[in-house]
C-alpha cells in the first residue's frame, strides 16, 4: 500500500505523463476516435489522459494497443545497479 501511495503522488504531478495524449495526437486520433475504438467515451479517453488518473497496467495496455504501441516496464535501482526491463 505505500508503495502503490508513493507511485500515485511521484506519478501525479509529473508532465512525463502528458505522453498519454501526445502518443493519441500523433497517430492522428480524436478522443471521440480513440474513445469508439476502445468503447468508451471521448469524456473518459480525457480522463485517462489527465496526469492525476490513476490508471492500472490493463488500462494503460488497452489504449496502447489501439494507438499501436507496445509498453516497455523499466525497473531502475536507486542507487545503482542494472535495470530489469519487460515488455509487456
Amino acid at each position: 500500500k505505500r508503495t502503490r501511495t508513493y507511485l500515485q503522488s511521484r506519478i501525479a504531478g509529473s508532465e512525463r505523463w502528458d505522453f498519454k495524449r501526445q502518443v493519441r495526437e500523433a497517430r492522428g486520433k480524436s478522443l471521440s476516435k480513440l474513445g469508439s475504438e476502445l468503447g468508451i467515451s471521448k469524456g473518459r479517453v480525457h480522463q485517462r489522459e489527465q496526469a492525476s488518473a490513476n490508471l492500472e497496467i490493463k488500462t494503460i495496455l488497452e489504449q496502447a494497443d489501439a494507438l499501436e504501441y507496445e509498453v516497455e516496464l523499466v525497473l531502475r535501482p536507486k542507487q545503482g545497479g542494472q535495470e530489469i526491463r519487460a515488455l509487456l
